[in-house]
């Protein structure tokens, strides 16, 4: 009896999933794009997946690559955002269907767009002027007040707050005359996100207050996870306890409920938060061991980075320096992993620090070449030299706190010597080496860069990321139309060595040069050497890196 009662289910089941009464795969990955369209990308991700799978097996190229980037962009918290980027920009120019199906690749570059405003304002900002120009080519309105909000968005990451300000304003209006609620929701949490990095954080409840109140209207929007949680990072800043408690135990529920675990580490890590204002530093550490776990299981590197960073500080102040070096150490992998090599020489920087109060100092040492070696990269990556001494000034405590080490511990004039001039020589050096722009040749050489940027990603010695060091000079070097072709060297932006500075000195002739490191304060050593009165260098200027 049991055995044929399990028989007629198996054939009653067979019946219902019977191929013409599946789904068609269009309507599901129009259901996705819908809900895409609305900015709902969790809820959407599913329906890309399966739409892929079912498009692939049908044949349909096309929309098989429509799903695939949508599945994309729904799972990017699992994914190195640089080497995605990459991808993307490859398909681009490579793939016969996003050259002749502009539909498609609008999309692709709306995806391509999302991705490259996790990592900097540059990329973002030619990705959304392509999209503005081809949806004004299409005639698609909504993507061109969409686009105009996220080139408001390039400009607030360049400074430029007046044309933010402005753009993202003038699309909100458009977005609310068009009936655009993904959109209003959306950029209402981007101006409360503005106004929180201004310590506006009362003025920002105000715009994500009216964010949710929109978001209720349209059930399709799902829970609005990215405006709840940016609510909850102001309240715990503003300092209202008990109200970010009940918000966190909120979202918590909410993540769970959905099987939404990317949403859940993000709360725990700003549960932490919230716990440390507290001073309980026992349940920050429980906090964010869940986090981790989570983040790990689901491959969320960025939560994850954060959050080792910031159980390495709990462990820091509870002076367990060797725990705090090892997560300080891992945060910096993870960082590293995934794509953000902006951060990595700052975290680098953590974990020499943490070497040199346990007195580890040749350990620190190797830290900081390896962190100094991807700021040298970094600066490669940047075509102005605005951008450049930006990153520079960025990393002006990493160069100090160096030249302190070996000038206190090493007693080495010659290093001490070399680390700074590394800093200070490096954007002159670029600004004398620049001519004029080789057109023809920049799409090529940003294409090499961007490759030899995914390989410092996932450089593993210092050797390495010297050599790639070097590699992303040359490149850089070869954008310029020069005269002087033989410059195009590795060693080319090596600095001047003590030996050729004492050399080319007049016996008459004195350099002084300090560095003031904080804390403790200090004016750490003077190099007085002979200097010929008609010889120009960095070395000449006594400042601060």
């Amino acid at each position: 009896m049991i055995r044929f009662s399990v028989l007629l289910l198996m054939t009653v089941g067979s019946l219902l999933l019977r191929p013409q009464d599946r789904q068609p795969p269009q309507e599901i990955l129009d259901h996705a794009l819908h809900l895409a369209d609305l900015y709902n990308w969790d809820d959407a991700g599913k329906g890309f997946a399966e739409a892929e799978k079912m498009f692939l097996a049908a044949g349909d190229q096309r929309n098989a690559l429509y799903a695939r980037l949508g599945r994309i962009r729904s799972t990017v918290g699992q994914r190195a955002l640089a080497e995605t980027s990459a991808q993307l920009a490859s398909e681009l120019d490579n793939n016969p269907l996003l050259q002749t199906d502009k539909q498609l690749r609008l999309f692709c570059l709306i995806v391509k767009g999302d991705i490259d405003g996790e990592i900097g304002g540059g990329a973002m900002r030619e990705d959304w002027e392509r999209v503005q120009g081809l949806a004004t080519e299409l005639g698609d309105n909504k993507w061109q007040y969409r686009a105009l909000a996220q080139l408001g968005v390039a400009a607030f990451y360049n400074g430029d707050l007046a044309t933010a300000g402005k753009n993202v304003a003038s699309a909100l209006a458009a977005a609310t005359k068009n009936g655009d609620a993904g959109a209003q929701v959306r950029l209402l949490t981007t101006l409360g996100v503005g106004l929180h990095e201004s310590q506006m954080n009362e003025e920002a409840l105000t715009y994500f207050d009216n964010a949710l109140k929109i978001a209720s209207t349209v059930p399709d929007i799902g829970y609005p996870f990215p405006t709840k949680e940016a609510i909850l990072q102001d309240l715990i800043e503003l300092k209202r306890d008990d109200a970010a408690q009940q918000l966190a135990d909120e979202i918590l529920a909410q993540a769970r409920q959905k099987h939404h675990p990317e949403a859940e580490a993000v709360v725990l890590t700003l549960e932490a938060r919230l716990a440390m204002q507290r001073h309980d530093a026992a349940a920050a550490l429980r906090s964010l061991q869940q986090s981790m776990a989570l983040s790990e299981s689901g491959g969320f590197v960025r939560e994850l980075a954060g959050t080792q960073e910031l159980a390495s500080g709990i462990y820091r102040d509870r002076g367990e320096l060797e725990k705090a070096a090892e997560l300080a150490d891992l945060a910096a992998t993870s960082t590293q992993e995934s794509g953000d090599t902006w951060s990595v020489p700052r975290l680098l920087q953590a974990v020499a620090v943490l070497d040199i109060r346990q007195g580890k100092y040749d350990e620190a040492d190797r830290v900081f070449d390896r962190a100094s070696a991807f700021v040298d990269a970094l600066i490669g990556n940047y075509s102005s030299i605005l951008e450049k001494t930006a990153v520079i000034r960025a990393s002006s405590e990493l160069y100090s706190q160096h030249f302190a080490l070996v000038a206190d511990r090493f007693n080495d004039a010659r290093r001490a010597y070399s680390i700074i001039e590394q800093v200070r020589g490096r954007v002159t050096t670029d600004l004398l080496m620049a001519g004029a722009v080789a057109p023809a040749q920049a799409k090529k050489d940003q294409r090499a860069i961007s490759e030899l940027r995914l390989k410092l990603a996932g450089a593993r010695s210092t050797s390495e990321v010297r050599q790639i060091r070097d590699q992303i000079f040359l490149v850089e070097q070869a954008q310029w139309i020069t005269p002087e072709i033989s410059i195009l060297k590795a060693q080319s932006h090596d600095p001047v060595s003590l030996e050729q500075v004492q050399r080319s000195l007049d016996p008459s002739a004195v350099i002084l040069e300090y560095v003031v490191a904080d804390p403790p304060a200090r004016i750490a050593s003077s190099f007085q050497k002979r200097m010929h009165a008609s010889w120009r260098s960095p070395t000449n200027k006594a400042s601060k890196p």
